[in-house]
């Protein structure tokens, strides 16, 4: 749930900093918003390795968190 949410934070921050880039003609802020793009797709992955690990066997994080 978390990650979800981060996902959703990160992108929206990403489509942000993409917009102003692009009208103030900035390749930092452009860079800023790939790094952004980046942090969002890595929550999103995250969020979904972990809801599949669930799914698959919920004993396995029981099991590595002891």
């Amino acid at each position: 749930m978390v990650g979800g949410f981060g996902f959703v934070v990160m992108f929206v921050v990403f489509l942000y900093n993409r917009r102003l880039a692009k009208r103030i003609k900035s390749q930092a802020i452009d860079s800023v918003a790939k790094d952004n793009l980046s942090d969002a797709l890595v929550s999103a992955g995250a969020t979904i390795g972990i809801i599949g690990l669930n799914l698959a066997c919920p004993g396995l994080i029981r099991f590595w968190l002891s």
